[in-house]
């Protein structure tokens, strides 16, 4: 899948937030690049990668194009594709960035509102199976964490779940204690 006639292949660096990652996502379009790897400053970080300087690039985050990204994978797609795909930019996979990238890529070519149903396509079934594997272990999270009561009456959880799903549990741990201060951290 080709999305431009002309090409400029580099590696892109982004600070690994999602909206940085969309970000990216606007820049490769708007300036026709095809991403030969997408790294996020966080694993450079984790891994000891040093940047070389030639046909590497760093996306710096600018939201602005990030909500126009997201906006458009809502208008080519649905709420719950942007969704899903926001679950699955969470997953500690490898790799995950440039599937994630090539699935937008088909996803805005083929103008399909039904592209992310397509079965027969790989990168729309890892697509989906990272999502649900992020979204079991969120499940797996809400009756697992325990907490422990801090001096202040703050209650304190530490996890370490294989996933980034620390900001997917805060909804059910605002309902389940109320009024209560809690934080959950991630070791």
């Amino acid at each position: 899948m080709i999305l431009f006639k002309s090409q400029l292949m580099c590696v892109l660096h982004y600070d690994g937030s999602f909206e940085g990652f969309l970000t990216l996502v606007f820049e490769t379009v708007s300036k026709k690049i095809i991403p030969e790897n997408i790294i996020c400053s966080m694993e450079e970080r984790k891994y000891g990668r040093q940047l070389s300087l030639d046909a590497e690039t760093f996306i710096d985050t600018d939201l602005e194009k990030a909500f126009r990204v997201y906006r458009g994978i809502v208008a080519y797609s649905s709420r719950a594709n942007a969704s899903m795909i926001a679950v699955a930019f969470r997953s500690s996979d490898k790799g995950k960035d440039m599937l994630i990238w090539r699935y937008l890529e088909k996803m805005f070519v083929y103008r399909s509102k039904d592209f992310f149903r397509n079965g027969l396509d790989d990168d729309v079934l890892q697509v989906h199976s990272i999502s649900k594997r992020v979204k079991q272990e969120v499940h797996r999270f809400q009756g697992f964490v325990r907490f422990q009561e801090a001096e202040t009456s703050l209650m304190v959880a530490a996890i370490e779940p294989d996933h980034d799903i620390v900001g997917l549990l805060g909804t059910h741990f605002k309902n389940r204690f109320p009024g209560r201060e809690w934080i959950i951290f991630d070791t």
